[in-house]
């Protein structure tokens, strides 16, 4: 795993779990959209852990392969063909009607796995919104909705020489 299992004092995942399922079924989400959702996120979680390393040559390979079929497994997908999208990119030229394939490095197939799994969440999570909204629309009346914003990457802020200035002379002695 890339990540350990990490507890918060007084956060208590199975209660939250359960309040959460029983939110989704009060806004009126079947039991099988519940459960295609509980998948979709446990294929994204498990997509993180397939781990990846030089194939030897020019690119790379997927180096735990029971995962990799577990997540092919979960999302439905080949493993032989998502180990492909996740270790090479594809050129197409149409002129020609041919496709090359270009071998990742390992860190840059990391990169296409991370990305996978950011766009199989976004995609879930953009349903979830239009869902929910749908479903405030019929039981709360029209204009009933959430949204949210969308921020694709921030920048860390670094202080101006003046803050830190300003910063230090608050500091007690």
């Amino acid at each position: 795993m890339q990540s350990g299992c990490y507890t918060i004092d007084g956060v208590v995942d199975k209660e939250d779990f359960s309040n959460t399922s029983g939110a989704l079924s009060r806004l009126g989400f079947s039991e099988d959209e519940v459960n295609q959702i509980w998948t979709i996120l446990a294929g994204v979680l498990h997509l993180g852990n397939v781990k990846l390393e030089t194939d030897g040559k020019e690119g790379s390979k997927v180096s735990n392969s029971v995962q990799l079929a577990l997540v092919s497994s979960i999302l439905k997908v080949d493993s032989k063909l998502l180990e492909s999208a996740l270790t090479s990119r594809s050129i197409s030229v149409e002129a020609r009607g041919s496709v090359t394939k270009i071998p990742l490095k390992p860190d840059e197939a990391a990169d296409s796995r991370n990305a996978l799994a950011k766009t199989i969440y976004g995609k879930l999570f953009d349903w979830l919104i239009k869902r929910v909204n749908a479903s405030l629309n019929k039981t709360s009346g029209p204009n009933r909705t959430i949204g949210y914003v969308r921020i694709e990457s921030i920048a860390p802020l670094r202080p101006t020489s003046d803050q830190m200035r300003s910063d230090q002379s608050q500091r007690p002695p």
